[in-house]
């Protein structure tokens, strides 16, 4: 899964048509408060000279593997979508499907969490991603950021995900049969309390929709569901 890049004025614009409900006042207000822009230009200055498409395009060519296709989403609505949720210092998130970590490590950096995991099965991106959280903690003040990032190179139908209690994904990539047995997999995922998808909505008597919101991607927006687990 991973990021555009927008400048401030686009964000606040974007944020605009996806949230019309929400003043660009409370943009602004909750960009500066959580110190986004500082945030987004480390991520930038990391990601800068990788492409995770021609990786992505590469390591499926090599597995035949054309269940798994690839995808963008914006950064900052990243951000803003974890915000609907509580993340604190308990949480562990886990991006299933992690591509070369952006999603792992946006959340590491501007939220406290107690670990930012991502479950990528192809060697290539993880090992992309294993790279980034080497530069981000030799950046000054993000090393405990980067020490709580954890990247495993593994089927995500197979991980171990006994520790997660935020789970993020971008489902768009992901094509049926494989969707039908990830959901399956997240129905005995016990810890997991929150669901985060994008695209697709989870059919499953063990999950309750929260909130339905839109995110920015590169081919437009789309929708993004997140989900409590039944108690």
């Amino acid at each position: 899964m991973e990021f555009l890049f927008l400048s401030g004025l686009v964000i606040i614009a974007t944020f605009a048509f996806l949230y019309p409900w929400i003043t660009k006042r409370k943009v602004r207000k909750w960009y500066k408060h959580n110190h986004i822009k500082k945030y987004e230009q480390v991520f930038n200055h990391l990601y800068a000279n990788i492409n995770g498409f021609i990786l992505s395009k590469k390591a499926r060519d090599e597995k035949d593997a054309l269940e798994y296709l690839y995808g963008e989403i914006d950064f900052v609505s990243f951000i803003a979508l974890l915000s609907n949720v509580t993340v604190d210092e308990s949480t562990v998130f886990y991006d299933l499907g992690s591509g070369i970590g952006k999603a792992v490590i946006a959340c590491s950096m501007v939220y406290p969490v107690k670990k930012s995991c991502g479950i990528e099965i192809f060697a290539l991106l993880h090992n992309a991603a294993v790279l980034q959280r080497e530069k981000l903690g030799q950046i000054e003040g993000f090393s405990e950021k980067a020490a709580r990032i954890q990247f495993s190179n593994t089927d995500f139908l197979q991980a171990n995900l006994q520790e997660a209690t935020l789970i993020f994904i971008n489902a768009t990539a992901f094509i049926n049969p494989l969707w039908d047995k990830l959901v399956h997999r997240l129905e005995h995922a016990s810890t997991a309390k929150i669901i985060i998808t994008t695209s697709k909505s989870i059919k499953s008597d063990h999950f309750t929709l929260l909130k339905k919101t839109r995110v920015a991607v590169s081919w437009g927006v789309i929708p993004a569901f997140i989900y409590v687990r039944k108690m």
